[in-house]
């Protein structure tokens, strides 16, 4: 018989909500998993031409990872009964991304620069907003193919310079303040 002790657990208040999950896996053996820890994570998704912030579970991602891996999950069938859409094109692997004091870098896989330009500028909406929520970063820019690209800002005008969410006001959630603090 064996007997388990559970010692220097002790939980405090969490900043923000985190959602906890059971592992869905088979029986069998012990393997040894990565951190399965689930957090959530504010991402902004479009409805007409404007955003929306929803909340997305997260596993195992941290920082501007979390970010980009929330904001890259498909919409689930809840959101599109909500009549919300995503600008970002489709691709086999999130985002990546890293904050260089002020300004996040976030490389983008192939397809955004073949986007239209008016879903280019919902893209960029959505990665600014959601970026400039979870990290410390105040504008975001993009790099395809290891060099930084320009991109539209709300108006559609290319723009070769960071972006912050006062590039793209017009498109600003309800509610939700440009500067958050």
């Amino acid at each position: 018989m064996g007997l388990l002790v559970l010692a220097g657990c002790g939980l405090g208040p969490e900043a923000h909500p985190v959602v906890v999950g059971a592992d869905a896996g088979g029986g069998g053996a012990p393997t040894a998993r990565p951190d399965l820890r689930v957090i959530t994570v504010d991402v902004f998704l479009l409805r007409g031409d404007h955003l929306v912030r929803v909340t997305r579970p997260v596993r195992s991602a941290v920082g501007i990872q979390a970010s980009l891996v929330a904001l890259s999950q498909p919409l689930s069938s809840a959101e599109a009964d909500q009549g919300l859409r995503t600008a970002l094109p489709a691709a086999a692997s999130p985002p990546t991304g890293s904050v260089e004091g002020s300004v996040a870098r976030v490389t983008m896989p192939k397809g955004f620069d073949r986007l239209p330009l008016h879903d280019q500028v919902g893209a960029m909406a959505q990665i600014v907003w959601t970026v400039t929520t979870h990290t410390s970063a105040a504008s975001v820019r993009l790099v395809l193919d290891g060099q930084d690209i320009p991109v539209p800002d709300g108006s559609g005008q290319l723009l070769d310079r960071p972006m912050g969410r006062t590039d793209y006001v017009a498109w600003a959630p309800l509610g939700v303040p440009l500067v958050e603090g």
